[in-house]
C-alpha cells in the first residue's frame, strides 16, 4: 500500500490492489458480482483502472463477456489506457489476477483507501474555510458536521437482501420484547389510553403525520405526547418513554414550557401569562415546575430550520442523550430547498417528509410530524377533514407509516352563533340560541382524533378532551 500513486498525489492507495481485482474480473466475470454491489469507477485511483472497471461492468450488466479480448476492442482509442501503455496493458492485468475467494477482501481495500482520500480532501477543505474570515462561524460548523455525516453514511455499503430467517429472527425479537415488558407497556406512550391502544403506542423507525386544521389543537396534543413521553422515561428510569427533541418552528421554547406548566399545575396558561395568579398560585406553579427539572425533553425554537440543520441537531441530540422521539411543529414551517426564491412547494414538501421518515431510520427515533390543512372556505362549515387534503402538501400520506387526523367540531358552532333574522319571533330566536349553547356545552373541549393509516393497519377514532 502506497502513500505515492502513479498520478503524483500524496494520498493513500494501493495500485496492485487495484490491478488484482481488475485482472481477477477480466478472468472470471463473478468477480465482479461479488463487488458490484458497491464498487464504483470513482473508487479507483487510476484513471485507467477506473475506465477498465467501468466498460467491464458495462459489458458483464448486459450479459455479454468481459475479458483482455473483448475490452481492448472497446477501449482500443482510449487515453488513459494509451498513456499507461496501450493495449497490451490489458494482458499484463490478468497476470496480477487474484482468486475470486479474494475478490471480496480485494474490493474492501479499494473501496477504503477512497474513503480516505476523500477524508484526507474534506480536511484541507475545512482548513481552507477556516481561513476564510468573512465565512460565519456557525455555518462553518454545520457545513463541516453535515459533509462529515455524508461521508460517515457513504462508507457504511452494506443492504440489499437479506435472507427470510433474518427477517422472521427480528420479528421474533420485537415480539418477545413485547412480551416481556406486557403489550401495553411497549413503546412511547402517548398519554392518552385509547391513542395508544389504537396505534399500538409509537415506536421507532415510525413516521407519524398528525394534521389538522387551524385551531384544531394539533400543537397542544403534540405537546402532551412529548411531556408524557418524557415523564415515562424518567419515572420508569429510561424502561418506557423516550427522551424526547422539540422542534417548535412556531411558538417559542418559553411559550410551550408555559402549556406544560399549566397542564402540570392545573392553571390557566392564559392567566399565567398575564400575571394574575396569587401568591398560593404562584407557589404551586412553582412547585410544578421544579417536578419538572429532571424530565429529558428538549426543546429548539429556531425559526426556518430545513431538513439538513434537523438532522445536525438531532444526531448530535441521539449522540449525547439517546433520543428516541422528534416532534415538529409543524412541515410547511420547514424551509425548503429553495426557500429563499421561487419554487414548486409540493416538491419541497415530498422532500422533507422523505428526508423526516430517512431521519426516524437513520438515528432508529420515532417522527412526530405536525402538519396544518388548509382552512377549507369560510371556516363555518363543519366539514371533518379527508385524506386526500394531504394532496396539497405532496406525498406525505404515501410517506407516512401512521396518519392521523384531528376535527374539532366546537370551533364550528363558536363560528355559527345565530343572528336574528328580521322575520324571527323572539320565542323563535330564543330557542336556536339555547340549542346553539347546548352545541358549544357538548362539543367544548373535545377533538376526534382519526387514524386513517397505521403500521399496524388498524384504523378507527377516538374522540379526546382539552382542558
Amino acid at each position: 500500500m502506497n502513500s505515492h500513486n502513479d498520478r503524483g498525489l500524496d494520498t493513500p492507495n494501493s495500485i496492485d490492489t487495484e490491478r488484482s481485482l481488475l485482472g481477477a474480473i477480466l478472468t472470471n466475470n463473478c468477480a465482479y458480482e461479488v463487488v458490484s454491489e458497491y464498487l464504483r469507477p470513482e473508487h479507483f485511483v487510476m484513471p485507467v483502472h477506473a475506465r477498465i472497471y467501468e466498460v467491464a461492468s458495462r459489458l458483464i450488466e448486459t450479459g455479454i463477456l468481459a475479458d483482455a479480448i473483448t475490452l481492448k476492442r472497446h477501449l482500443e482509442d482510449d487515453e488513459a489506457l494509451i498513456e499507461t501503455g496501450g493495449l497490451d496493458y490489458l494482458d499484463e492485468i490478468t497476470d496480477f489476477a487474484i482468486d475470486i475467494a479474494s475478490a471480496s477482501e480485494f474490493g474492501e481495500i479499494i473501496y477504503s483507501l477512497n474513503l480516505r482520500r476523500k477524508l484526507i480532501a474534506f480536511g484541507w477543505a475545512i482548513i481552507r474555510r477556516a481561513n476564510d474570515i468573512n465565512l460565519d462561524v456557525d455555518t462553518q460548523f454545520g457545513v463541516a458536521e453535515q459533509h462529515l455525516y455524508d461521508l460517515a453514511i457513504t462508507s457504511n455499503h452494506e443492504g440489499g437482501f437479506q435472507y427470510f430467517k433474518d427477517s422472521v429472527c427480528e420479528a421474533i425479537d420485537f415480539a418477545e420484547t413485547a412480551h416481556k415488558r406486557a403489550a401495553d407497556r411497549h413503546g412511547v406512550n402517548t398519554g392518552s389510553h385509547d391513542l395508544d391502544q389504537l396505534l399500538g403506542r409509537l415506536h421507532a423507525p415510525e413516521f407519524l403525520i398528525l394534521a389538522g386544521r387551524l385551531a384544531t389543537g394539533k400543537t397542544a396534543l403534540a405537546t402532551n405526547i412529548a411531556y408524557n413521553a418524557a415523564y415515562s422515561f424518567m419515572r420508569t428510569d429510561g424502561k418506557a418513554g423516550a427522551v424526547v427533541g422539540y422542534f417548535s418552528l412556531e411558538m417559542s421554547g418559553e411559550q410551550l414550557t408555559t402549556r406544560i406548566l399549566s397542564d402540570h399545575s392545573k392553571l390557566s396558561s392564559s392567566r399565567i401569562r398575564k400575571g394574575e395568579l396569587n401568591d398560593d398560585e404562584f407557589s404551586r406553579l412553582v412547585m410544578a415546575s421544579q417536578n419538572l427539572h429532571q424530565i429529558p425533553m428538549f426543546i429548539d425554537e429556531s425559526p426556518a430550520r430545513n431538513v439538513s440543520e434537523l438532522r445536525i441537531r438531532a444526531r448530535r441530540l441521539k449522540h449525547q442523550h439517546n433520543l428516541g422521539l422528534i416532534v415538529i411543529d409543524y412541515l410547511q414551517l420547514i424551509a425548503g430547498r429553495n426557500a429563499s426564491g421561487v419554487d414548486d412547494h409540493l416538491t419541497d414538501f415530498s422532500e422533507i417528509t422523505r428526508g423526516l421518515k430517512a431521519l426516524a431510520k437513520e438515528l432508529d427515533v420515532a417522527v412526530l410530524l405536525l402538519v396544518e390543512l388548509p382552512s377549507g372556505g369560510d371556516g363555518r362549515n363543519s366539514v371533518r377533514p379527508s385524506v386526500d387534503e394531504l394532496d396539497a402538501v405532496g406525498d406525505v400520506r404515501s410517506i407516512a407509516d401512521t396518519i392521523m387526523m384531528l376535527f374539532r367540531e366546537e370551533q364550528y358552532h363558536q363560528l355559527n352563533r345565530p343572528i336574528r333574522s328580521l322575520d324571527q319571533t323572539e320565542t323563535e330566536y330564543i330557542g336556536q340560541m339555547q340549542r346553539w349553547e347546548e352545541c358549544l356545552r357538548n362539543t367544548a373541549g373535545l377533538v376526534d382524533v382519526t387514524v386513517v393509516k397505521n403500521r399496524t393497519d388498524q384504523l378507527g377514532a377516538i374522540t379526546i378532551k382539552f382542558d
